[in-house]
């Protein structure tokens, strides 16, 4: 056992390390072999190891750097979408037209457009009575949301065994760690619990292994809508919390001393549709 921990210590220092190296180097990226070389390990080995530690690859860790850059670009610069995929470190357009399209289901232009759409949205507000969700849990975090996809795949393979569940709608409850809300400047930021989860009618002893409950309260909500692929959720949470929020007149209401949003999702989610969409609640006073 301590030379596991040792192995595994030895590989987040490692990893931690190249992390590092790679902020100042995605865009002309970093070959499998020099990572492996610098971590101590042979190529296949630390290829296995860094995808088991990140979820990814290191090429796909590099390709998403580029694809983040050029998100920032295309929503704060004129500067066209050609320079824009070179700036980032694609070797060709069609490569970056390509990659973009399949992270996010839309081309660059068309997501330049979406960010018109999302910043001139306006939320409907409704009060709502509380409600009782039954799910799978993850921890993940603001900046990529690891591991939601995760729990989704566990809540899909266990939902027909929840108890007393309400059909129509699925929930993505986002609970905020205290130090990561940031009330005072309104800010969504940091590491956070996912949810994935249904309404239940009323709790009992025998969810499914790994689920657990969360009441959800009653209060007043924005509610927005949200268009396109999930890979774009951060960009209408930026607009509504960075953007909307501040000039709203509103503030957050916090569940058990920290931030918290909902996502609902019903009959007109297609995860596969440009044309998809879902709900987005903001508690607020």
């Amino acid at each position: 056992m301590e030379k596991e921990t040792t192995q595994e210590n030895r590989l987040q220092a490692a990893v931690e390390h190249l992390f590092r190296l790679m902020d100042d180097r995605w865009r002309e990226g970093i070959t499998l072999e020099e990572l492996a070389a610098a971590a101590g390990y042979s190529p296949f080995h630390f290829h296995r190891l860094f995808q088991g530690l990140t979820g990814m690859t290191p090429a796909e860790w590099q390709r998403d750097r580029r694809l983040d850059a050029a998100v920032r670009e295309l929503r704060s610069s004129r500067h066209s979408a050609t320079r824009i995929g070179y700036d980032s470190g694609f070797s060709t357009q069609e490569t970056f037209i390509r990659s973009f399209k399949r992270r996010y289901g839309v081309t660059p232009g068309q997501y330049r457009r979406r960010v018109t759409d999302i910043t001139t949205m306006e939320p409907k507000m409704i009060d709502m009575e509380s409600v009782l969700l039954a799910g799978i849990p993850c921890s993940t975090d603001t900046s990529k949301d690891r591991n939601i996809t995760g729990a989704w795949e566990k809540y899909d393979r266990v939902v027909c065994a929840i108890p007393n569940r309400k059909e129509g709608r699925a929930f993505g409850l986002e609970l905020y760690e205290t130090s990561s809300t940031q009330q005072a400047s309104n800010h969504r930021n940091g590491a956070f619990t996912y949810l994935a989860a249904s309404e239940v009618e009323r709790q009992t002893d025998d969810l499914p292994e790994g689920a657990f409950y969360k009441l959800l309260p009653a209060g007043r909500y924005a509610v927005f809508t949200h268009r396109g692929s999930t890979e774009l959720l951060n960009e209408t949470f930026r607009f509504i919390y960075e953007e909307w929020l501040p000039h709203s007149g509103c503030t957050l209401r916090t569940m058990n001393g920290g931030g918290f949003d909902l996502e609902v999702y019903d009959g007109r989610f297609h995860p596969t549709s440009p044309d998809s969409e879902l709900d987005l609640y903001i508690p607020v006073v």
